[in-house]
């Protein structure tokens, strides 16, 4: 794959990530009524997800 492949894909990658991010944000966003509630639902996601692939490979 050329350099350019290669960094398209890494794009892509990368902006799934964010869309992924904004949308458990708009998720955790819906139901909570104040910003402390959901800051700690949107870092319980994040610290999940993060170590959800090392669970996987142990």
């Amino acid at each position: 794959m050329s350099r350019a492949g290669q960094e398209g894909t890494a794009l892509r990658a990368h902006w799934d990530r964010v869309i992924e991010d904004s949308m458990t944000v708009a998720l955790a966003a819906e139901g909570t009524a104040n910003i402390a509630e959901f800051c700690a639902t949107v870092d319980t996601r994040r610290i999940a997800a993060a170590r959800a692939p090392k669970a996987l490979d142990s």
